[in-house]
């Protein structure tokens, strides 16, 4: 794997408090009642990684839904509905760049290892800002408080407009009670309307062992795979903040 990575057994004692982060994202534009449905790591990672000086400019969370089995094989190779929720923010910051972050939210125990999350915006309307990217995974243990994390500060591969995060076959390995990830990059715009759509997909490897092998494109926003049949399942939604 391409991107580096960091990991911490448990979380600093320091993080602030959730009541400081909704001030923060108070003070920044966001609303009260989009700012409820941010979980505490989905605040944490704008508190830590957003410009002073931006100012919130949309979000939008989708429950992903797929046909149901009578529906045709592509339910055999399709994370089911429900059981993934994607979400993704967006800032404006004062020198013309966007801040977006996008986030996925396992509703269900499942294992991470060899899982891929990708996100792209129209290559035609946006090139992305080199060296403002990264991942941070939390996974929440069925015991309150006991929150174990992985960081990646560097994509496995990345495109004029997208990223994309493979997690390694090491990390991730236990059906804990609850995992979620929180991505950030910077993108600018090609043009004075700004396109506010991204694509946001996410591939789960569902081999015991987490070695399948599969390989994931970035195109002109779309996000392809190829391999790993019926072990791989994938979802690619289209979401606007």
């Amino acid at each position: 794997m391409e991107g580096i990575s960091t990991v911490s057994a448990n979380e600093d004692d320091s993080l602030p408090s959730e009541s400081e982060m909704d001030s923060f994202l108070l003070d920044l534009g966001m609303p009260s009642g989009t700012i409820e449905n941010l979980t505490y790591f989905g605040k944490l990672e704008i508190f830590n990684t957003v410009d002073e000086d931006a100012v919130f400019d949309g979000y939008t969370e989708e429950d992903v839904y797929l046909p149901e089995e009578n529906d045709g094989d592509i339910s055999l190779f399709s994370i089911p509905k429900s059981q993934l929720q994607l979400k993704v923010s967006g800032f404006k910051n004062s020198d013309g760049t966007y801040s977006i972050y996008p986030s996925f939210i396992w509703k269900t125990k499942n294992r991470l290892r060899n899982d891929t999350f990708s996100f792209v915006l129209d290559n035609n309307n946006w090139t992305t800002v080199a060296g403002n990217v990264g991942l941070n995974i939390h996974m929440v243990n069925a015991t309150p408080g006991i929150t174990d994390k992985f960081y990646y500060d560097r994509p496995s591969s990345s495109s004029y407009s997208g990223h994309r995060f493979q997690i390694p076959q090491n990390h991730g390995k236990t059906n804990h009670k609850h995992y979620e990830g929180h991505a950030h990059f910077k993108a600018k715009s090609k043009k004075s309307k700004v396109d506010k759509r991204i694509i946001l997909s996410y591939g789960n490897d569902t081999t015991s062992s987490g070695n399948l092998s599969y390989s994931v494109s970035i195109g002109i926003f779309s996000v392809s795979y190829s391999g790993g049949g019926k072990n791989l399942r994938t979802t690619s939604e289209t979401l606007s903040w």
